[in-house]
């Protein structure tokens, strides 16, 4: 039947059509907005799952610097543009250094080794990832400080990287995971949605850590025998001499 509030010529009331058609288009936003949450969510899935796989095909310390490189590569698919590059590090208080992992599409990878000391920058570092396990460190590094660290990424042997040369500073964004810890560093600021993502592939980082653990201490039992098995052929030739000039031998 005709809307009765509507004007001669008119089937329906144009205010009650345009009542719907915004009821309408709230509907199909709302959808549009679910659908493309459910999408981003989909693609961070399959994101850390990438990472999950990669920490359980671990075999050797050095596969870390593959972590790396797959959480370089999905933080950039996932929208963080400004990525200088992705690390990790692993941390040998009684020696007072950690183990660098770091890997970028511009540099590759590379491993290096890192005093405690020597650098403002790296004792902050290490003064705020070690407060506790779940410790989440930000820095911005510039003016005469992003220098000096420059100089002393040089000193240490770190993997050059020509990108600094233009660079005006540059942005750390790394969680800690036990006596490790996992991020990335930046050439601009990161959003706060972006710093939630990263601290998804933190807690995903935990396994690969756990694994990482299991991994050296297999690899450092397995150094032991070998080192006790060379003890062993020492022992058995001293014992099986019977003249001095088999000392040679020996």
């Amino acid at each position: 039947y005709p809307d009765m509030k509507a004007t001669e010529g008119e089937a329906f009331s144009m205010n009650a059509l345009k009542t719907e058609n915004a009821k309408l288009q709230a509907a199909v936003k709302s959808r549009t907005i679910e659908l493309e949450n459910k999408s981003r969510e989909l693609e961070l899935e399959s994101s850390l799952e990438k990472v999950r796989a990669q920490a359980l095909g671990m075999r050797k310390s050095e596969d870390l610097l593959d972590i790396c490189h797959t959480l370089y590569n999905e933080l950039g698919k996932l929208g963080i543009t400004s990525l200088r590059n992705a690390v990790i590090h692993v941390f040998h208080d009684e020696q007072a250094c950690f183990t660098d992992y770091e890997y970028s599409d511009s540099t590759g990878g590379h491993i290096t080794m890192l005093p405690y000391k020597g650098d403002l920058t790296l004792e902050k570092f290490i003064k705020r990832i070690k407060k506790s396990e779940k410790a989440f460190v930000e820095l911005k590094v510039e003016g005469k400080e992003f220098e000096n660290w420059k100089s002393f990424r040089k000193k240490t042997g770190q993997i050059n990287d020509t990108r600094l040369k233009q660079a005006k500073a540059i942005h750390y964004y790394i969680y800690s995971v036990g006596n490790a810890s996992i991020g990335i560093s930046s050439f601009d600021t990161v959003e706060k949605d972006k710093k939630e993502l990263l601290k998804r592939f933190r807690n995903v980082f935990d396994l690969a850590y756990k694994r990482y653990t299991d991994i050296t201490n297999a690899e450092a039992q397995a150094r032991d025998a070998q080192i006790e098995a060379g003890l062993e052929r020492v022992r058995s030739r001293s014992l099986a001499m019977h003249k001095t000039g088999e000392l040679q031998s020996v």
